[in-house]
Parts: structure tokens; sequence; C-alpha cells
């Protein structure tokens, strides 16, 4: 659960104690959200969700109270000091909603085979890169919904996949054969 680089980082130049495991970046998470242990020192004051008992559902179908939030601050990777509020619940692991980090931390978030990255819209080439991307031929438009992100999708029937990647190929309603 736990598999990150294991040698020392730049936080250990600093004497910072490192997140156990990082923090998952989570595209399906409607909220950041941690255990209250990962957090030493942080005071949990009360949020909109703990007031109003939220919980949250989990993998194994389990509730998760709402506990309230804590705003922390934290090193990243390369030496960015960076200011993050999570919602604090009974995790394993901690969660980075993408909608959080794309709206409040006004972030470009990329995934592409293990070259993955989280640019800050204010770097000087953002703005090109936004540019690149409108200009794409092959992508696939993400909706936010909810806090989360999901894309929408056609279900093609059985054994006529290879009709699928025809773009000129139409699919019709079957049609009974006389």
């Amino acid at each position: 659960m736990f598999e990150l680089p294991t040698e020392e980082g730049i936080g250990d130049q600093y004497g910072l104690l490192e997140i156990p495991g990082g923090i998952g970046i989570d595209s399906c998470a409607s909220d950041n959200v941690m255990h209250r242990d990962m957090l030493p020192g942080y005071k949990v004051r009360p949020s909109a969700g703990s007031r109003r008992g939220q919980q949250w559902g989990s993998a194994s179908g389990h509730g998760i109270k709402n506990e309230g939030e804590v705003t922390y601050d934290f090193m990243t990777e390369h030496g960015d000091l960076a200011r993050g509020t999570t919602q604090i619940g009974k995790v394993r692991r901690s969660l980075a909603a993408v909608s959080n980090m794309t709206k409040r931390a006004k972030k470009i978030v990329l995934f592409c085979e293990d070259d993955d990255w989280a640019i800050d819209r204010r770097d000087p080439i953002a703005a090109q890169i936004m540019e690149l991307v409108s200009k794409a031929k092959l992508k696939t438009k993400i909706h936010e919904h909810r806090g989360t992100y999901r894309m929408r999708a056609w279900l093609v029937p059985p054994g006529t996949a290879s009709k699928a990647s025809q773009p000129d190929a139409p699919f019709g309603r079957q049609e009974a054969k006389p």
C-alpha cells in the first residue's frame, strides 16, 4: 500500500516527518481526507461535514465518520512549500481529491505512463501546455461531477468491437433476419 521511494528526500534535510505512503491522488474522491495520526501537532477543528454528521463510504462497505478538518503545511518532493486542508476520518491512506488540486490549488494534473505531474498554473509554461491540449485531436473529455471526475462511455455490443475501430461504421439497432 505504501510503495514509494525509500531513500531520503528533500524533507529529510530539514528534519521533516514524511507522510506515510505519501498522499494518494484520487480522481474519484470528492474531498481530501487523512487520519488524524498522520498530522501530529495539528489541531482538528469542526468542518461543515462533521457538524452535519457526514460519513463516507469505503471500499469495504463500512462508513467512515467525518471528524472535522485540518489545515496543514507540507513540502513537496521538489522543495515547494504548500498548504492543504483535509477532512479527518479513520482512513488507512491519505487522499487528495483531484478536483481540489485543480480548483483550489490551481494545478494542471497529468497522468501518463510513469510521467505523472501536477503543474502549478502560475508556471510560465502552463498556458502553453493548455494551448497544446486544446489542439490535440485524440483526446477524451473528462467531466467533473460533485467533486469527482468521470468520462462518458458507451457500451459496444459483444462481437462488434472490430466495427468500433472504424469511425465510418455506424452502430445501428440489431435487426432480425428474415
